[in-house]
């Protein structure tokens, strides 16, 4: 039935389509009862004062403000969302969608293009340096006495790879190498701290329990419920997992929200039964704050179930919990693959207000480190180094090449987690902390401190920096700028036991 909101969207869609011909019949050289003169602006000063029929003539019959009046009714109009749906209906049954952001795959299957172009082989270099940025902060938020884990629920295209079309061809190698490599190297050294869904879904997979529907690209309720059994330690038997689910017929993300398929998909759902299971989970007694994607943003119901404590921000809203950090001590990350570790690097760590939060408890947790370490010279005694940095007789170190800074380097180190020092500047610069955290030895034969994981600001004069950081055994601190400078006091130390 056609609604009147729709009726009035016509009628204006057909006047923007007649009022051309009207206004050269208004506006016409020779016409019957004389000239009428064309306003000088579409609202002239006069009229506007006298509010009389030239301004309401002047609207009408003005082409600037029926384009606008046109392109306004066309962009919210019922008439073109019918013609897109009925677009992709046809593309979606009898040829393949090539929407913006999806791709149609094989059997009817549909795709997220985003999760191609974080994967194609120039990625591969910078999926390495994503993973030492999160290796620092999971290293780094150890040493502060947080307890922080990852899950990554996995791409529909990686698991589906037999439905993706040969648009994919050119990317499916280093696609699923990339994914693999990723996988391995953070299960090996965080395995405790970092759960990938990508097994799981497998698993469901085989035996007929779809983790994803044709038209959707996030994962069933059914799907996202077992992946926090998983990490419950609850999984289910295989068996057992048809009695705990429930079909439903809902509209799909990708058909309907986005191409406006007029279709519903059967989903499985977790049964009210099923949701009992979280009545004891190990999350129950801590308090935690679950930092997500859309993948739980899907299942956010069952995951408060499951951190019945818990405090849920989507990624695009932590910036307004800034103030919320201080009265959390355990810390939950959801991230889909597509965007693990890049994303997580890029906005959560390199400038996220959450990095800013560990920056300040770790020059708070300073105040409490005992220093037993006094390093009087830089030549190498105790691992420690002048890096492209030549010391003067004065006492002052100049430059002696691009990369100047303090090396610590040596397996002695790896006891000490704090360092304090004063360092005295010539003008304002900054001082950069790189970390190189083992995860970097999974893909790199000779490791090179390649990120900087802190920046710290220098004023000009004297500064004293007192911070806590992980292990010391592999770290360098680079100091920007021209000019030399002055290291005073200089110790390392650690956290009470």
């Amino acid at each position: 039935m056609i609604k009147i909101s729709q009726i009035f969207q016509l009628v204006v869609f057909l006047f923007c389509l007649v009022a051309p011909l009207g206004s050269l019949f208004f506006y016409m050289e020779e016409k019957p009862w004389g000239n009428i003169p064309l306003p000088d602006s579409i609202v002239d000063q006069e009229d506007l004062e006298l509010g009389n029929y030239h301004l309401l003539k002047s609207f009408l019959f003005s082409t600037k403000f029926r384009e606008s009046l046109l392109s306004n009714s066309l962009k919210h109009s019922f008439l073109k969302r019918k013609a897109f749906h009925l677009k992709h209906e046809l593309l979606y049954k009898y040829s393949s969608v090539d929407h913006e952001r999806i791709r149609s795959g094989k059997d009817g299957y549909l795709f997220l293009k985003d999760q191609f172009k974080s994967r194609h082989c120039g990625e591969m270099p910078n999926s390495y340096l994503g993973l030492e940025s999160v290796g620092f902060l999971l290293d780094w938020a150890e040493v502060l006495g947080f307890q922080l884990k990852i899950v990554v629920p996995p791409n529909k295209g990686s698991l589906h790879i037999e439905k993706l079309s040969s648009y994919a061809d050119s990317t499916i190698d280093c696609y699923t190498e990339i994914g693999e490599k990723v996988r391995d190297a953070a299960s090996k050294f965080y395995p405790d701290r970092i759960t990938f869904h990508h097994g799981l879904m497998e698993k469901l997979k085989v035996h007929s329990i779809p983790p994803y529907t044709k038209l959707d690209t996030h994962w069933t309720n059914l799907a996202g419920y077992l992946s926090l059994l998983d990490i419950n330690d609850q999984f289910p038997e295989i068996a057992e997992i048809p009695s705990l689910s429930r079909m439903k017929d809902r509209k799909a993300d990708m058909g309907n929200l986005m191409l406006m398929l007029n279709k519903t998909i059967p989903e499985q759902f977790p049964t009210n039964d099923a949701l009992k299971r979280f009545e004891n989970t190990p999350f129950a007694d801590e308090n935690w704050m679950v930092m997500h994607d859309s993948f739980y943003a899907k299942i956010k119901s069952y995951v408060l179930k499951n951190f019945p404590e818990s405090l849920m921000i989507p990624y695009s809203k932590l910036e307004k919990h800034e103030s919320d950090f201080k009265n959390y001590d355990n810390f939950f990350f959801s991230i889909v693959e597509r965007n693990f570790p890049n994303f997580l690097h890029r906005e959560v760590i390199a400038r996220g207000s959450f990095f800013s939060h560990l920056e300040n408890v770790a020059m708070q947790l300073s105040n409490k480190c005992k220093f037993s370490l006094e390093v009087d010279s830089f030549d190498g005694e105790n691992g420690i180094y002048a890096y492209d940095l030549q010391r003067l007789d004065s006492g002052e170190f100049k430059r002696a090449g691009a990369f100047a800074g303090i090396l610590l380097k040596g397996k002695n180190l790896a006891e000490y987690n704090c360092v304090e020092f004063d360092i005295e500047v010539p003008r304002p610069t900054k001082l950069e902390f790189r970390y190189l955290p083992n995860i970097s030895k999974a893909y790199y034969s000779k490791p090179k401190f390649r990120l900087k994981h802190l920046v710290k600001k220098l004023d000009k004069g004297s500064n004293r920096i007192s911070i806590v950081l992980p292990r010391l055994s592999e770290l360098k601190m680079d100091v920007l700028g021209q000019g030399n400078f002055e290291l005073g006091s200089f110790s390392l130390g650690k956290l009470p036991s």
